[in-house]
This record gives structure tokens, sequence and C-alpha cells, in this order.
């Protein structure tokens, strides 16, 4: 019980203290990112991008792609910023 109020009360100040977090910009600029990655690839044609904000600094979601071989495939993605609130990273995994 002390273990989850200490959590509850540390999520609480970081966010108090935390930047402002991914602007809708920010997160349309990391839609097309990764479109634009995997449609570099000949292979892979994008069908959907979703990034949901699950919280300032962290978005997650998923990419819809169809391979030319394998056919349509999910990946799920994420982003995080930095504690600087301007850089930040994202993956799309297996």
């Amino acid at each position: 019980m002390r273990r989850l109020l200490a959590a509850v009360c540390a999520t609480i100040a970081l966010s108090c203290c935390s930047p402002s977090g991914f602007s809708e910009a920010d997160v349309q600029q990391i839609k097309n990112s990764i479109r634009d990655k995997f449609n570099a690839d000949k292979n892979y044609s994008v069908d959907e991008v979703v990034l949901i904000k699950e919280s300032a600094t962290r978005l997650t979601g998923y990419v819809r792609l169809h391979h030319k071989l394998l056919g349509e495939m999910t990946r799920n993605c994420n982003a995080s910023m930095a504690e600087d609130g301007r850089n930040y990273i994202w993956r799309c995994g297996s």
C-alpha cells in the first residue's frame, strides 16, 4: 500500500514538473516519420498510423502495414519525449 501511495505521489509530482509534452504538431510529425520510414521500403505500404497520448510525454499506438509477400500486418508503436521537452524518440516493433 505504501509503495502504491509513493508511486502515485511520484507520478503527480513528475506530471507537475514535467515539460508540456507532445503537441498535436509533434504527434503528426511522428506519424509522418513512421509512414516515411516504412514507405521507403518498397515492400511495404502503410495503411494506417494511430498514436494516442498515454501521458503528456508518452504515446502508444500501432502502424498497420501491407507487405508485398506477407500481406497485412500490425506493429505496435510508442514514442517518448526527453526530459528537455524538445526531443523525442519513437519505435515500432514487431
